[in-house]
């Protein structure tokens, strides 16, 4: 499992590559993605997912969608540990 700060240095870094978002505050991590600074439209957001799927290779259980846990940067770290650390059990 990776430590929560190595995945939002990922994270920062496919958001300024992908999507021209440049800086972020510390409150942003907590903030809606279809609020601003982001302003995600469902597209948007389908390719974020796709993206950190790919990025760390992992899957993103559909539960986690279905309870809005793919909202917020903070919360979407919390879907990536949960997800490396079930991978790493079945290793």
């Amino acid at each position: 499992m990776e430590p929560s700060e190595t995945i939002k240095s990922k994270i920062t870094g496919l958001l300024k590559n992908k999507f021209a978002i440049e800086t972020l505050n510390s409150s942003d991590w907590d903030t809606e993605l279809s609020n601003a600074p982001f302003s995600f439209n469902a597209r948007d957001m389908v390719y974020l997912l796709f993206e950190i799927e790919k990025l760390f290779q992992i899957r993103i259980k559909n539960e986690d969608l279905i309870a809005k846990k793919f909202f917020t940067l903070n919360n979407i770290v919390e879907c990536i540990n949960s997800a490396l650390s079930s991978t790493a059990m079945k290793q």
